[in-house]
């Protein structure tokens, strides 16, 4: 479950008393960080966050910052969290006392903040982050170390998956999706994993097997939009750390393989003649999505255009 989002905004204040409100009510009472603004004469900037079961999620809109997480914030609030941030508009900097990451729209910064850490901000600039509560992420599999203070770029790999989905967020944006935040987090974490590398050997002849099964059933059970990783893996018996592992090693993972057969079976169903009279509302529904508008805006992303332009050609064919 999540709470309301809770917003901050220093709209209509004047700069030191923005800059007061900032530093007290964002920097030091909710984030642990000391704030320094690089432009003295204009400072603006709100956030918007959303506590949820696994941690939070925040979106901010900054113009120019530096902002410092010391050793004093660290000791003080004891946070075990994971912080996985995406930039999607501006340019930053981020350092450690041994390490510089410079961040572009569209690539992902992925670190603890158990350490102290240093954040230039070149606005304006927006950014959404993800804190992810350590017990959690180790409930579902590792934490990837590996990843601390590494470009995460947008450009290739699992790291374009992951810099998708976290544009696709936001702290009002998460709790409206097909499924639950947990889940959509969920996900998130086991692509992180993927971008660490592969800890499993290629899969032997019983776990292809295994993955058959799972992929089975997944298809049987598309309808049913609370179809996630947690629950799939008790019902069947397995870790959810093995079955993310089971898709690690098949190249892919259980979400991406669960949206991909839910687009995959509304377009058999969008060009079925005697589904003609169902609705897209309905036809969304029969593949799992709860949320019309949010299938629709899949749909065309994966398939160039709206399920209803796409039934229309089907149609006129």
């Amino acid at each position: 479950m999540s709470s309301d989002v809770i917003r901050f905004s220093t709209e209509g204040m004047g700069q030191r008393e923005a800059k007061e409100y900032w530093a007290d009510h964002v920097g030091d009472a909710c984030h642990g960080v000391r704030c320094d603004f690089r432009n003295v004469e204009h400072f603006s900037a709100s956030t918007e966050y959303a506590d949820f079961d696994f941690g939070k999620i925040t979106q901010f809109w900054v113009s120019d910052i530096q902002a410092q997480r010391l050793p004093f914030h660290i000791s003080r609030d004891g946070l075990e969290l994971l912080c996985v941030s995406l930039i999607k508009q501006g340019n930053g900097r981020i350092s450690d006392n041994s390490n510089e990451l410079f961040w572009r729209p569209g690539d992902v910064y992925c670190g603890p903040v158990s350490n102290p850490f240093q954040v230039e901000m070149k606005g304006p600039v927006e950014f959404v982050t993800l804190y992810f509560e350590k017990s959690w992420i180790r409930s579902i599999g590792s934490v990837p170390t590996g990843l601390f203070f590494k470009e995460i770029s947008a450009m290739s790999g699992w790291g374009k998956a992951v810099s998708q989905m976290m544009l696709e967020i936001s702290p009002k944006s998460i709790g409206d999706l097909a499924l639950p935040a947990a889940d959509i987090a969920e996900n998130i974490a086991g692509l992180l994993a993927l971008c660490a590398g592969p800890d499993t050997a290629p899969l032997r002849a019983s776990g292809r097997s295994l993955l058959d099964r799972l992929r089975a059933d997944m298809r049987d059970r598309l309808s049913s939009p609370s179809l996630s990783p947690i629950g799939f893996a008790a019902e069947h018996g397995i870790s959810v750390r093995t079955l993310h592992s089971l898709f690690s090693a098949a190249g892919t993972s259980f979400m991406a393989e669960l949206w991909t057969m839910r687009l995959e079976q509304s377009r058999s169903l969008l060009t079925n003649r005697r589904l003609d009279k169902k609705s897209i509302s309905e036809i969304a529904a029969m593949v799992g999505f709860s949320n019309a508008d949010h299938f629709t805006a899949r749909f065309r992303k994966a398939h160039g255009v709206s399920p209803k332009k796409y039934r229309q050609g089907s149609n006129e064919k």
